[in-house]
């Protein structure tokens, strides 16, 4: 008899593929991620950069692997799952939303840059390794982006850990 996938098990990977896919098209923009991480000595930057493209990649594979309904594919998923509900606060640090919300208001005219800034034509700006006395217009802003962006990734993993431990799922996957 022919496993089907169930309706949740499909909704997840399809999820877990666009994200993936969305997530490895903006990694292109390798100037942008050295913007987003400037705070960080190149060989972090580096190193968190490949263990990014190599996680996309790693989330297509397994997302392919739960619509064949392998079994091995449901606990790696549940395993990244738990990895990210824990991790989660590590992978959106503050400073990479302050860094955006600094060039966003600068992008839009509302502030300027901190003073020290290295700014080259069509590049993103350097910004000085201490930023002092900068007062961002809208400051809430990059806390509320970061709490965001955690509250998405444990809504999304919280969610899968749970359907993909039920009893009916785990069956379907036997």
């Amino acid at each position: 008899m022919k496993k089907t996938s169930l309706l949740g098990v499909k909704i997840f990977a399809i999820l877990l593929i666009a994200a993936s896919f969305n997530k490895l098209f903006g990694l292109q923009n390798v100037a942008y991620y050295k913007f987003m991480f400037q705070y960080l000595p190149d060989n972090f930057l580096a190193l968190r950069l490949t263990m990014s493209i190599l996680l996309r990649i790693m989330g297509i594979i397994i997302a392919l692997g739960l619509l064949l309904n392998k079994e091995v594919f449901r606990k790696c998923f549940i395993a990244i799952c738990v990895l990210t509900i824990f991790m989660s606060p590590f992978k959106h640090p503050f400073k990479v939303f302050y860094n955006i919300a600094i060039y966003s208001e600068y992008k839009q005219g509302i502030n300027v840059l901190p003073e020290g800034s290295v700014t080259k034509a069509l590049d993103y700006p350097l910004f000085p390794k201490e930023i002092k006395n900068y007062n961002l217009k809208y400051p809430r802003v990059p806390l509320v982006s970061m709490i965001s962006y955690i509250l998405l990734d444990l809504v999304f993993s919280l969610s899968a850990v749970l359907y993909f431990t039920r009893v009916k799922v785990k069956e379907s996957f036997k």
